[in-house]
């Protein structure tokens, strides 16, 4: 997970899963709001809605992948994670894998992603007059991410130390052992960020398969976020990703939560705290 939050997020995420998505309702208005919005889909499938207002601070865009842990190969636990942080490493248009970071902060700007259980997403907010710059460099992600190989074992490395965090951290230390409340057969229970003795030595032409499989313009959802008006929105979204391909993947399914089987009584589980924050949740 790269580091960053961003408030598209909770306008993003109910509109990126969506099998089918409904015309949304007007939304709420406080006196003076001059916001603007905007939903369109475009010919490769891609789902789209534009935010504008001229008093935003910075411009800001969300994409979302309804691909995450969930698909993860039971062989190689992490995979959707370890592709969230390989599309970062250079493109065709961008092949050094610094570029990008160096593009955002160069302008007073910020990026993440992270992948759930249903849903990876990426993000970024910028200033205004190197919003499209980002959204190009954006967009290739999805359209011809290099995958150099040359980089791959960076990106074991930043998981493994993500991972080691997690191990000192009591939220994701509980998290990682209420897994284990869950059906063995259940995605719910399985080991989901990955670390190095389970991604380091991926085959390239593995991560290219998983991304093929599973990266589909009609699969996405984008939000753009701008004090620019809607119709220069719309051509920003036509002009940088109406080339995403649409691939025949499989429609993803909601797994069903599978639990352990009841018993007569509580079960308890428990953690030894990294902090020593003795506390019952």
């Amino acid at each position: 997970m790269r580091l960053l939050s961003c408030l598209l997020l909770v306008l993003l995420a109910p509109f990126a899963l969506a099998a089918e998505l409904p015309t949304p309702p007007p939304p709420l208005r406080a006196p003076g709001d001059q916001t603007a919005y905007r939903h369109l889909v475009l010919d490769n499938g891609l789902r789209v809605l534009l935010v504008s207002n001229p008093k935003f601070n910075l411009s800001s865009v969300a994409l979302a992948v309804d691909t995450g842990s969930f698909d993860n190969p039971e062989s190689r636990p992490g995979l959707a994670h370890y592709l969230e942080h390989l599309v970062f490493l250079g493109t065709d248009r961008y092949p050094d894998p610094g570029e990008f970071d160096n593009y955002i902060q160069a302008n007073g700007g910020a990026n993440n992603a992270y992948t759930a259980s249903d849903h990876t997403n990426y993000h970024l907010e910028i200033a205004h007059a190197a919003f499209e710059g980002a959204l190009e460099r954006l967009s290739r992600f999805f359209i011809a991410p290099r995958f150099d190989s040359d980089f791959c074992d960076r990106e074991v490395t930043a998981i493994e130390n993500e991972f080691q965090r997690h191990r000192d951290n009591d939220e994701a230390r509980l998290e990682f052992v209420a897994n284990g409340l869950y059906d063995p057969a259940s995605p719910d229970s399985r080991f989901s960020i990955g670390n190095r003795a389970i991604l380091a030595g991926t085959p390239r032409a593995e991560v290219i398969a998983f991304y093929e499989s599973h990266y589909s313009a009609d699969h996405m959802a984008l939000v753009l976020c701008a004090p620019a008006d809607l119709d220069r929105l719309e051509a920003l979204a036509r002009r940088h990703f109406a080339e995403i391909p649409r691939r025949a993947v499989v429609a993803p399914t909601a797994a069903p939560v599978a639990f352990l089987p009841r018993k007569p009584a509580l079960r308890s589980l428990g953690i030894v705290s990294a902090t020593d924050n003795p506390r019952l949740v």
